[in-house]
């Protein structure tokens, strides 16, 4: 999902917008509806588990490494916002100096409902 570039961007110890609800299409060209309520899931899941979820490059493979991994998400109308921890510095670095301008996400659907897999950064491709 395309994201508004982060002009404004104080860092991964602040909350980042990550999802918003609201029709989208995904990389294979499938469109759903999210609604607040897939939101709130998200974050319940987040919460009742003790794993926290990848910050990557773009949607990588399961081998990839991580530049930083979620502390919190939380919603705040139709926006989902996570807040990360371990933040590699080069690639915050990136990510101020306007290389990652774009966010998107795997969603997963579980047993328990719906949870992140990873939050991707998107750089020359949207």
């Amino acid at each position: 999902m395309k994201k508004k570039p982060l002009s404004d961007f104080k860092g991964f110890g602040d909350y980042i917008e990550v999802f918003r609800a609201g029709k989208q299409t995904d990389s294979k060209g499938d469109t759903r509806v999210w609604t607040v309520g897939d939101i709130d899931q998200i974050v319940a899941h987040h919460c009742a588990s003790s794993e926290p979820v990848p910050m990557v490059i773009g949607h990588p493979t399961d081998t990839a490494p991580s530049y930083g991994w979620s502390r919190d998400f939380k919603r705040e109308g139709d926006v989902l916002l996570a807040k990360f921890s371990q933040v590699e510095p080069a690639f915050e670095k990136m990510v101020r100096e306007g290389r990652f301008r774009n966010r998107s996400v795997r969603i997963i659907k579980g047993r328990d409902g719906l949870r992140l897999g990873h939050v991707g950064w998107l750089g020359a491709l949207p």
